[in-house]
């Protein structure tokens, strides 16, 4: 077990666990997890799966993760580093504060024989964290190698729920939840094109949003004159309009409402193309 604690009070806890044998060659999964603490909310997230393994050689347990760290930075993001697969391979996660671990940092697999460890799990100010360890591998010999560990600050993507579930009927009022789907789906176009329209602010983007990758020709990119930690978005907030009601209007299971209901739906997709195109040519 591991935890670290800063000087604000948020704290990250991390532990390895795994599931009694049956047998001495069954493959058992054997965990590391971690719970996070916000001292902003005073207390401890969930648990959290950092990383499953099935090793089952010498050693068990001890040998699938070894040399665990834990870390949290001033600004509590968080990190964990261990050896793992016996000796074979270092691994590392990290976490900002708003969003779930990292996909996995990991060293290059070692041969049999080969070994690495004393691991070293320095945070720097620029949002990532220096992981240093000793590897030894034949032809080699002994090495210090060095990686960093980045934090994700963006919050993870939104997941939608596209099942077919509930009950469609062709009727009136199936006409008028249908409009009322297209219409939302326009006033929500138009809040973003809106948003847009009103030039993105720094508070907009999660920290390190804009690297190198995505500059024009003749744009160069440097380091700050000072480090400076990645802060998670803020976004400012998207006004979406409420529907308006309207008492005077009449529904009818006919060809002419059918057609009235595709008019507002193509409008709300041309919306959405036009706004994917306006994002992805930076007009």
């Amino acid at each position: 077990m591991r935890i670290d604690r800063n000087a604000a009070g948020d704290a990250v806890f991390i532990w390895r666990e795994e599931r009694e044998r049956t047998s001495s060659a069954e493959e058992v999964p054997q965990y590391l997890r971690a719970r996070r603490r916000s001292a902003a909310a005073a207390s401890w997230g969930p648990t959290e799966t950092l990383y499953v393994d099935t090793y089952n050689g010498p050693g068990g347990l001890s040998a699938a993760f070894r040399d665990i760290l834990a870390s949290i930075d001033p600004i509590a993001n968080s990190y964990a580093a261990w050896t793992g697969t016996g000796w074979y391979r270092v691994r590392a996660v990290a976490a900002s504060q708003v969003a779930p671990f990292s996909t996995l940092t990991e060293s290059d697999y070692l041969g049999v024989g080969d070994w690495a460890g004393l691991l070293s799990l320095a945070p720097t100010a620029r949002g990532e964290a220096l992981l240093a360890w000793s590897q030894w591998t034949a032809g080699l010999g002994g090495q210090v190698l060095v990686q960093n560990v980045p934090v994700g600050d963006c919050a993870p993507p939104l997941e939608f729920n596209e099942s077919e579930s509930g009950r469609i009927t062709l009727s009136v009022q199936q006409l008028r939840i249908n409009q009322r789907i297209y219409s939302a789906a326009i006033r929500r176009a138009n809040a973003i094109d809106d948003w847009l329209g009103a030039r993105l602010a720094t508070r907009d983007l999660c920290g390190g949003g804009l690297t190198a990758s995505v500059m024009g020709q003749g744009i160069a990119v440097g380091p700050p004159t000072a480090p400076r930690p990645t802060r998670a978005a803020a976004p400012r907030t998207l006004k979406v309009p409420p529907a308006a009601v309207k008492t005077d209007v009449v529904f009818t299971n006919t060809v002419e409402q059918q057609r009235i209901n595709q008019r507002i739906a193509s409008k709300a997709v041309r919306l959405a193309n036009a706004i994917r195109g306006r994002a992805s040519t930076g007009g």
